[in-house]
């Protein structure tokens, strides 16, 4: 998770994969309106990924887009990848 904060409140981003078989596949739970500490209970959008990736990592590059991470695994090198959240 990474939140970026504005005035009383910010912006927050989760980061997680669902699991089908031994595929996972990660979505990203964006929460562009936060109020105070009351994290979830703003609008959210969800992203999803068709491509199969265990990611561990989301970072605010700035309020439009956010960073991820996967890792090293079965051979395949780990990366990193940026995600544009506003159209």
């Amino acid at each position: 998770a990474d939140f970026i904060s504005k005035g009383n409140g910010g912006e927050l981003a989760l980061v997680g994969y669902s699991i089908h078989g031994k595929a996972f596949y990660p979505f990203i739970l964006y929460f562009p309106d936060v109020q105070g500490s009351r994290f979830l209970d703003g609008p959210v959008e969800r992203i999803k990924f068709d491509q199969v990736l265990q990611t561990e990592t989301i970072i605010f590059h700035d309020s439009n887009d956010v960073y991820l991470t996967n890792e090293e695994e079965d051979g395949s090198d780990g990366q990193i990848y940026k995600v544009h959240l506003k159209n």
